[in-house]
């Protein structure tokens, strides 16, 4: 049998982001996806660079690199780089 693909999923946002996020992680699970139990920083990390690269006036793509780079990489001097 073939194994479900694997997604890591972090809502950043306030707390209407989160109900959507459930609702996203509900949908995906019934597509066949399986929750992932660590993170893979190094790819939302490159997303959110995508991101910004795709449309650079946006600040929501900054401010979540940010929050990336502190929370998870421990690294509040890149993280105040990408807040400003």
């Amino acid at each position: 049998m073939e194994r479900a693909p694997r997604i890591s999923f972090t809502s950043l946002g306030c707390p209407k982001a989160l109900v959507d996020s459930e609702r996203i992680i509900t949908r995906l699970r019934a597509e066949g996806y399986e929750l992932a139990r660590r993170h893979d920083v190094s790819g939302g990390i490159q997303v959110l660079k995508d991101s910004i690269k795709a449309t650079p006036k946006d600040p929501l793509p900054y401010i979540y690199l940010s929050q990336l780079y502190s929370h998870y990489l421990k690294k509040p001097d890149l993280a105040l780089n990408y807040a400003q």
